[in-house]
């Protein structure tokens, strides 16, 4: 198999989806976008089903990736969550479709961000215990009830009768909501941190 047309593929395909929704694309119209043909298409997936599937890991691999990047980088730890939101709004804002995890139901709403898979769930728990370690939480933060609150607020953000229209929020309200969520469970040295991001 040829994985630059695999790419490509994926990426017309994920553009497709975007922009009219899983379930009015046909393996027609992304052979038209990515300018080959549809049994190329069929020589990589074998039905849409397995296409959406593939497409939701390849989007997943790009955000774990940029998210690997901002955690290894030389900066502070308030930075970091900083800068990950604003690869978590640019993602969800420009290829929201592909996180959808159950493809059978593509109109069911949005998918859990953080749980779509289980590397990025173990990634943000590994972030969290980071930032108690840190100082930066309370040692008896509520973890689990921060990850749902943060959920919670993609959803918000993010509702699933706008996931193929106009973003909802904009990008500094969405940062300043997931901050002030964060904000909850921090220490009071973390929450100067914070405040800072935050105005």
């Amino acid at each position: 198999m040829n994985q630059t047309m695999e790419v490509r593929i994926l990426e017309g395909a994920s553009a497709l989806f975007y922009k009219f929704g899983f379930s009015r694309v046909r393996f027609s119209e992304i052979a038209r976008e990515v300018g080959i043909t549809t049994r190329t298409i069929y020589n990589y997936f074998p039905n849409k089903l397995s296409l959406s599937k593939a497409v939701s890991e390849y989007t997943i691999s790009l955000v774990l990736k940029e998210i690997r990047i901002l955690a290894e980088a030389d900066t502070s730890f308030s930075d970091t969550i900083y800068l990950i939101l604003k690869q978590v709004y640019q993602e969800l804002k420009t290829r929201l479709p592909a996180y959808r995890k159950n493809a059978e139901f593509p109109g069911r709403g949005m998918p859990d961000l953080f749980t779509v898979d289980p590397e990025i769930e173990i990634f943000i728990t590994q972030l969290m215990n980071r930032a108690v370690l840190e100082g930066i939480f309370e040692k008896d933060a509520p973890l689990e009830m921060m990850m749902q609150l943060l959920l919670n607020q993609v959803n918000y953000c993010f509702p699933a009768d706008g996931a193929h229209s106009a973003i909802t929020v904009d990008e500094d309200y969405f940062i300043r909501s997931m901050l002030l969520v964060i904000g909850t469970c921090i220490t009071d040295e973390g929450r100067k941190q914070f405040r800072q991001l935050s105005k």
